[in-house]
């Protein structure tokens, strides 16, 4: 049977048969069909937003019409295709995998920025996020970036303004595709390729930033197909950001229409940020700006590299020795703690820390050490202190030093030295007024060699400003309400006991309405977390139990409790032999990369019982590693059945 469809932007594909029906598929629950549907009548979705029919033809086409918009607005056709896909659509495990599937498939792109080797497969990574884009329901496109650089990736969701509103927000998400070069000596797995162990995920870009940017065009595209998107969110994502953005302002100008479409932006949002620890999410007010320098000496005019052997010692004056006394006069040496900046009026517009300022780090302290994220045994005030030398504090570092004859030279005089100095700024300095006093400085320092034959030059590619916003602001209060439950939610469903009163009945059954019943019960339901002892709360809730039915002395019933499950929490290996052969038993049916460890807030009865009374392990411990594959393998026939 043959069949066309055409991809509808909203979650869904509509494909039709030659035997007269039409099917609808869900993209992102990895085509899963939602429902057939007779292709006699026209079929209109509008819970879904479709904007199309799918009409089969004797010749044996399928053709694929756009629906007038008073069509459009009418809410008929099929509801039961329509629920169900309303279901898929919010399907949050098969948004998952597909979310997983495309960051798989985009990090074996080699994006590193200015690296000319990588060139041609940087832009195949942004077309890759441009299909990606366009396939759940953006407008997608890419921008020539500067001559020789890479281009940008712009994609828009257009969501219906909320009710009694012309227009809603206008977002703009900003993030990057290109990532840093790799050293090999320090990963065990393949940069480009990847890998999941103990509940995290590695691959270059994962987190630095093609994972959140997937992370927040997958949410997006999530609220458009529930029509539950009320703004206009527009992602600009570069390819330069690790080169220092080369060439972003120019097409940012250059395009300023296509971004600005259909109107100025309200708020930015980004995720290139790290987290201060593992449990407590951190929402980012403010970044240090950053400037760029390369500071060069170079001997005369037709210069050479010479040999340290046959010319060393008759060269009036090596660059490289040049450089490195004008690099000595940066930083003072009597500090070696905050490695004092030299440069005259470094410091002078550093802003104080306000009392505000000063009381959000304290409680930002306080919950850093109450959640544990911080090391063992460090002192709060030094905490803090690091805290304000990240945050609060200018710096200048000698990023790289290099020079013409490269880096394995070694009886070679080279022509040409090189270094990369790194400031980072701080409100409320000024960029324009730090660069002009780096360079003067450089040039003084230069000039306190009076017999150089050499000559200096300082070059900037990067001046990026410091930002602060407001962190009691509408946007942050909003962002925050967003975050706050996801980490929460982890560890309130796996780490957090629970006690539910799950079902109350009478001996007179549900019906009864005027019946005095002669006994009444209730169905309790705990969950137990590491290291709670089952016997112990079991002991405890009976007491608690008959201690408040004392307090009913006129009472003439009586109070009995039964328990019919007790069941303990247990705790496998993830980084035993059994995790690893069933995460190698997933990966090879699954073909989707390593599986992710997790726990369960949930309870499979049997297990306990079944590890004491089979497994080869001691009956008190709670490692119950040898019935760890049951409960993977559960999960694996369920991705069989998919």
């Amino acid at each position: 049977m043959r069949a066309s469809g055409a991809a509808l932007g909203h979650g869904v594909l509509v494909s039709a048969s030659l035997d007269g029906s039409i099917k609808v598929w869900a993209q992102r629950s990895n085509y899963q069909r939602l429902a057939t549907i007779d292709a006699q009548a026209p079929v209109v979705d509008g819970a879904l937003g479709i904007t199309h029919i799918a009409t089969v033809h004797e010749d044996g086409r399928t053709r694929v019409w756009q629906l007038p918009a008073a069509v459009r607005e009418q809410q008929v056709g099929t509801p039961e295709a329509a629920v169900v896909a309303r279901g898929a659509a919010v399907d949050d495990d098969g948004d998952a995998d597909a979310l997983l599937y495309a960051l798989r498939n985009w990090v074996p792109y080699c994006t590193i920025s200015g690296d000319d080797a990588c060139a041609e497969q940087c832009r195949a990574g942004a077309q890759y996020l441009r299909s990606v884009l366009t396939q759940l329901g953006a407008d997608a496109k890419l921008l020539p970036g500067a001559p020789g650089r890479n281009p940008l990736v712009l994609g828009r969701f257009t969501g219906k303004p909320p009710a009694g509103h012309k227009r809603g927000l206008h977002v703009l998400f900003y993030g990057h595709y290109d990532v840093v070069p790799t050293d090999p000596e320090q990963w065990e797995t393949d940069p480009f390729t990847m890998t999941g162990h103990n509940g995290y995920l590695y691959g270059r870009g994962v987190s630095d930033d093609k994972g959140p940017i997937l992370a927040a065009i997958f949410a997006v595209a999530d609220l458009a197909s529930q029509g539950q998107l009320h703004a206009t969110v527009t992602f600009l994502i570069e390819g330069e950001e690790e080169s220092g953005s080369a060439g972003l302002a120019e097409a940012v100008e250059a395009y300023a229409h296509d971004i600005l479409t259909p109107s100025a932006v309200d708020v930015i949002l980004m995720s290139n940020s790290s987290w201060l620890g593992e449990t407590v999410p951190c929402l980012v007010y403010g970044q240090r700006g950053v400037v760029h320098a390369h500071v060069t000496v170079e001997g005369g005019a037709g210069n050479a590299d010479r040999h340290a052997g046959v010319d060393g010692g008759a060269v009036a004056a090596e660059p490289l020795p040049d450089l490195i006394h004008v690099l000595a006069s940066l930083l003072d040496p009597a500090a070696p703690h905050d490695r004092r900046v030299r440069i005259p009026g470094f410091y002078d517009a550093v802003a104080p820390i306000t009392p505000a300022d000063d009381a959000r780090l304290d409680a930002l302290v306080a919950r850093i050490v109450a959640a544990g994220d911080h090391p063992a045994g460090a002192d709060p005030a030094a905490l803090k202190h690091s805290l304000v030398q990240k945050w609060r504090t200018p710096t200048l570092t000698i990023a790289h030093v290099g020079t013409s004859s490269g880096a394995q030279a070694k009886a070679v005089i080279s022509r040409r030295a090189t270094a990369t100095i790194s400031l980072r700024t701080v409100p409320h300095q000024h960029t324009a007024d730090l660069v002009a006093s780096l360079t003067r400085h450089l040039h003084a320092a230069f000039a306190t060699l009076p017999h150089s034959a050499n000559r200096l030059s300082v070059a900037v590619s990067t001046a990026a400003d410091w930002w602060v916003g407001k962190p009691d602001g509408p946007y942050f209060a909003a962002a925050a309400r967003a975050l706050t439950p996801l980490k929460h939610s982890l560890v309130q469903k796996w780490r957090t006991p629970t006690l539910t009163i799950a079902h109350v009945g009478t001996s007179s059954g549900a019906q009864a309405k005027a019946v005095i019943s002669r006994r009444a019960t209730a169905t309790i339901s705990l969950r137990t977390v590491p290291h709670q002892h089952t016997a112990d709360l079991v002991a405890s809730l009976t007491r608690h139990l008959h201690a408040a039915f004392a307090t009913l002395p006129h009472s003439a019933n009586r109070l009995s409790v039964a328990v019919s499950t007790a069941a303990d929490w247990w705790v496998g290996k993830p980084d035993g032999p059994y995790f690893a052969a069933a995460a190698r038993a997933l990966t090879r049916v699954w073909g989707r990369g390593d599986p992710l460890a997790v726990m369960e807030g949930g309870s499979t009865l049997p297990l306990h019982w079944l590890r004491k009374r089979l497994a080869a392990v001691d009956a008190d411990c709670r490692d119950a590693g040898a019935v760890v594959p049951v409960v993977n393998f559960a999960v694996l026939h369920k991705f069989h059945l998919r």
